[in-house]
């Protein structure tokens, strides 16, 4: 596509967010090859950009409001300031694209592909990314409360001080996830993969939260035979609040005391009986 073809259309589709519709045209550039292309602070809300090719592409305070850019491929493109609330990236590809204060609220990124890529305060409020890949991704400080992240790849993702309260993370593998202050109350995190390592020792949790990761601890030392880990297994104030996140109906159980069985008395396993013949009877 030239660039005298490229600025029709964005004059056309000027002209019909101007005129509510009634003029001009909504820009079409599915499957456009607009490969480092300068966008910047290009209003293209409700464009269609499924399928386009956007690497390398310069979208820094572009108004993407509500586009359509399923499978569009944006890797490497800079989206610094970029409004793409609503935005449908399902299956889009943003490896190592610079999202810097970006706004994507309510954006649907279903399976989309995120690795590398650099989110820094950005806004993902409400946000739709389950099944979508993460890996090393930075959201450090992004708010993504409330965003849909079930069975999201996680991996080594830095989420310090990123909001994820009431956020939704079931099966979301957060292996090496850095979650130093990540605030997670009221988020969901039924089966997904908790990091055991340094930088995941102080996020900011509710008593659910709390009580689900030392119900999992409890069940794991029960196993431990040693006198002080069965005493913490046993004491009540902490196997009750270990079971408060025990659902009433499911596969976990509430935890219970645990009791030794007692040892038979040597004397008793080594004791023997003796039979007594007639005759040794009668010389009593």
């Amino acid at each position: 596509m030239t660039q005298e073809e490229l600025d029709e259309i964005l004059e056309r589709h000027k002209l019909w967010l101007e005129s509510n519709g009634k003029k001009g045209k909504c820009a079409d550039l599915r499957g456009a090859d607009l490969e480092g292309a300068n966008l910047r602070g290009t209003n293209l809300e409700g464009a269609d950009l499924c399928e386009a090719n956007l690497r390398w592409a310069h979208l820094q305070f572009a108004n993407l409001k509500g586009a359509k850019l399923e499978g569009a491929d944006l890797r490497n493109a800079e989206l610094c300031n970029a409004e793409l609330c609503k935005a449908d990236l399902h299956v889009a590809k943003l490896c190592m694209a610079d999202l810097c204060n970006v706004d994507l609220r309510e954006a649907y990124l279903y399976l989309a592909d995120l690795r590398n890529a650099c989110l820094p305060k950005a806004n993902m409020c409400t946000a739709y990314l389950c099944g979508a890949d993460l890996d090393c991704v930075n959201l450090e400080g992004s708010n993504l409360k409330g965003a849909d992240l079930g069975r999201a790849n996680l991996r080594s993702a830095n989420l310090q001080d990123a909001d994820l309260r009431n956020a939704r993370l079931e099966g979301a593998v957060l292996c090496g996830t850095d979650l130093r202050g990540t605030d997670l109350r009221g988020a969901l995190l039924d089966l997904a993969s908790w990091p055991l390592w340094c930088f995941s020792l102080h996020p900011v949790v509710d008593k659910h939260i709390a009580c689900q990761l030392l119900y999992h601890a409890l069940a794991v030392m029960r196993g431990v035979d040693d006198d002080e880990c069965k005493a913490v297994c046993n004491d009540p104030k902490v196997l009750g609040l270990a079971n408060s996140f025990c659902p009433s109906t499911g596969r976990l159980t509430k935890l219970r005391r645990i009791v030794d069985k007692k040892k038979p008395d040597d004397a008793k396993r080594t004791k023997k009986t003796t039979r007594t013949t007639p005759k040794q009877r009668k010389q009593k």
